[in-house]
């Protein structure tokens, strides 16, 4: 366990960030592009000193010494400000959210924001409805009013100051020091990840976004065996009362809801493929339909895709990126999107000898529409 003021560091700094992708959601940018650094709210512990910084008084070094130990909760959304600042990663930085869900990952859900942290501790925690609209805000981008700018930093101060709050209960359920430090230096790593962004053939998926509604009617029309589904104004729609037909007519024993309607999740569905085979193609139609989702891909103008990856975010601490707006996260056929830059490949016959793209095909080696 570890008692925060006898930890080896002369000063220790709670950091939080604002920033907006691009040029922010209100002037043509879009999710997914690169953030771009708003504010800066930081308090070193052992003083109270405090640190506010907007946009135009931030330096172009980082603002911690060799020998000070950093925290913030979700460590890559403030190395990310760093990244696009191009300060130097932390020597020493722990990331509250991660020690927090190491501690309690017992699979029961606590939520994982800066205000479940502090509510477990039994702490005063934050105005949720004011910080969802200081950060809807903050999305929109430039002009700020002097107002919203001393508004916006004192939303940024007030999650600082909860961080202060966490810190000497949370650094007590730190059962090792070293793992702790080491975690954050992952972090580092998953912001820059987080940074670079994959490349994406942004015509391409364009295009494809364009088309979604008829790709979808088209699958519904060709893959349906039973009728299922109702094609409406152009677009499919799933059919409670014909799946209970059909149910009935090939008198399935299927698992029915409290309320008496059927079971339609996706565990159903592949337990009972599993034991009555004609009900597969329609298993495989769903599973298809519920991953094609493209639309809310974060790709930013320069054909990236950026999201959090959400590091140590299962019960297992694998990362758990949004199944929507990760390239990732649709069906596994929608990654040929996922084009790397001209030249990035030297020596493109070493791919086709090792398996990889071959130059001409359609679906695996498509030459890049545009450089990224």
């Amino acid at each position: 366990m570890v008692e925060i003021f006898d930890l080896p560091y002369p000063e220790i700094w709670a950091e939080d960030t604002e920033y907006y992708p691009g040029r922010g959601l209100g002037n043509g940018g879009v999710e997914g592009d690169p953030i771009t650094p708003l504010c800066r709210v930081a308090i070193e512990l052992r003083s109270g000193r405090i640190v506010r910084q907007w946009q135009d008084e931030l330096g172009p070094f980082s603002p911690y010494p060799r020998d000070a130990l950093m925290f913030s909760y979700s460590l890559p959304a403030e190395f990310g400000f760093h990244l696009r600042k191009g300060w130097s990663e932390p020597a020493h930085a722990v990331d509250a959210l991660v020690e927090f869900r190491h501690h309690t990952n017992d699979g029961i859900s606590r939520g994982r924001g800066l205000g479940d942290a502090l509510r477990f501790f039994g702490l005063d925690s934050l105005d949720l409805a004011h910080k969802d609209t200081m950060r809807e805000r903050i999305m929109q981008g430039p002009p700020f009013t002097e107002q919203e700018r001393a508004e916006i930093i004192g939303y940024a101060e007030d999650d600082t100051r909860g961080l202060v709050r966490l810190a000497p209960p949370l650094f007590a359920t730190v059962r090792s020091w070293p793992h702790a430090l080491h975690r954050g230096r992952v972090q580092w790593a998953i912001a820059k990840i987080e940074h670079r962004g994959l490349p994406i053939d942004l015509p391409l998926l364009t295009r494809l976004r364009r088309h979604w509604d008829g790709m979808r009617t088209d699958m519904v029309t060709e893959l349906d065996p039973f009728g299922i589904y109702e094609i409406a104004g152009g677009v499919a729609h799933w059919r409670n009362e014909r799946f209970e037909a059909f149910v009935a007519y090939y008198k399935l024993p299927w698992p029915r809801l409290a309320s008496g309607k059927l079971c339609t999740d996706d565990e159903t569905f592949r337990e009972m493929a599993m034991l009555h085979p004609i009900v597969n193609p329609l298993r495989e139609l769903r599973c298809s339909l519920s991953k094609l989702k493209l639309n809310s891909l974060a790709v930013g103008a320069d054909a990236r895709n950026r999201t959090p990856l959400w590091a140590f975010g299962t019960k297992t601490a694998r990362c758990a990126p949004s199944t929507t707006k990760y390239v990732f996260g649709p069906a596994k056929w929608l990654r040929f999107n996922i084009v790397p830059p001209q030249g990035a490949c030297a020596d493109p016959s070493r791919l086709s000898a090792a398996g990889g793209p071959h130059r001409g095909d359609p679906v695996r080696g498509r030459q890049p529409v545009s450089s990224v």
